[in-house]
C-alpha cells in the first residue's frame, strides 16, 4: 500500500485550492486521481459552444520555491498554477498562473533543454527522479492571480 507523506497531502491540497478558485470563476474543474498519491486537474468550458477541456499542472509549497523534476515536460500552451498553501490555516492561498511559454521564459533557455532531455533517457522507476530546476516566487510574481490565462485557453 502507498503511504501519503507531507508533500503528497500538500500537493493534493493545492489541486483542490485551484479547483475551488476556478469554480468561483464559473469554470468547471475536476481533480482526477490516478493513485492515492497522484492527481491532476482538468478545467472545462461548458458554454453554448463546443465544450473544451484543458489539463492544468499544479505545484504546491508552503515556502516560496517549487520543484519541477525531470519527468515533466513543459509545453508552451500548457497552463501551470503555482500555489502557496499558507502555514496559517486562516490565511488565504496564493496563486501564480502562467502558460508554459511564460514559464520557460522565466526559467531561461537551459531549463527547456534539461526538461526535454528526459525523453531521451530511460526512467528508472526504482530511483527518485533528480530535480531539474526550481521555480521561485520572485520569478512568477507578475502572474499572481492571472486567471485570465485559463479563460483565454478555454475559449473556442
Amino acid at each position: 500500500m502507498l503511504e501519503m507523506n507531507e508533500q503528497c497531502y500538500l500537493n493534493l491540497a493545492g489541486q483542490f485550492y485551484v479547483a475551488a478558485e476556478l469554480q468561483r470563476r464559473h469554470i468547471y474543474a475536476v481533480v482526477r486521481f490516478f493513485l492515492p498519491t497522484e492527481a491532476f486537474l482538468v478545467a472545462y468550458s461548458l458554454g453554448k459552444t463546443k465544450p473544451k477541456s484543458i489539463e492544468i499542472e499544479v505545484r504546491s509549497t508552503k515556502k516560496s520555491t517549487w520543484e519541477i523534476d525531470r519527468t515533466v515536460s513543459i509545453k508552451p500552451g500548457q497552463i501551470w498554477v503555482f500555489v502557496v498553501v499558507p502555514e496559517d490555516e486562516g490565511a488565504p492561498a496564493e496563486f501564480y498562473v502562467l502558460n508554459g511559454s511564460e514559464l520557460l521564459e522565466k526559467l531561461g533557455s537551459g531549463a527547456d533543454d534539461s526538461l526535454k532531455k528526459h525523453k531521451e533517457e530511460p526512467r528508472k522507476t526504482s530511483v527518485k527522479p533528480a530535480i531539474v530546476t526550481k521555480v521561485t516566487k520572485k520569478q512568477v510574481e507578475a502572474y499572481k492571480n492571472a486567471w485570465g490565462t485559463v479563460l483565454k485557453r478555454l475559449q473556442p
